[in-house]
């Protein structure tokens, strides 16, 4: 089964959401937009060049990869994630992640201010 996004785009009403700002995690090439909930976030990201987060720690995530590759280093452990691919990252645990080029996800947080909004 096939998850490629058609036209390699998020629909205009998931980039009208409010932008994510992943600068504190040295994201400074990804980018994301934020869908509300009371107590979580979900985060459509999106990065044009390969880029590397620091190593941080959050509360409990699991994701989805729509376009690309992810290196997820958890805990020291490193594994690759292709189109297709879900992972799961546990709570309180530091971790990183490197992304290809092109690179496209969806991430549940399991928190509700874990991506602060663009300002």
């Amino acid at each position: 089964m096939s998850y490629h996004i058609t036209d390699n785009e998020f629909p205009s009403f998931i980039k009208n959401l409010p932008q994510a700002d992943y600068t504190g995690d040295g994201g400074d090439d990804i980018q994301g937009y934020i869908a509300q909930a009371g107590n979580h976030q979900v985060v459509f990201n999106e990065n044009e060049k390969e880029m590397e987060f620091t190593p941080h720690v959050h509360a409990q995530s699991f994701g989805v990869v729509l376009q690309g590759w992810c290196d997820l280093i958890i805990d020291g452990d490193s594994k690759r994630y292709h189109v297709g691919d879900t992972y799961h990252v546990p709570g309180g645990v530091k971790h990183y992640a490197r992304q290809s080029a092109n690179y496209k996800d969806i991430v549940i947080f399991n928190e509700k201010n874990r991506v602060s909004i663009l300002q």
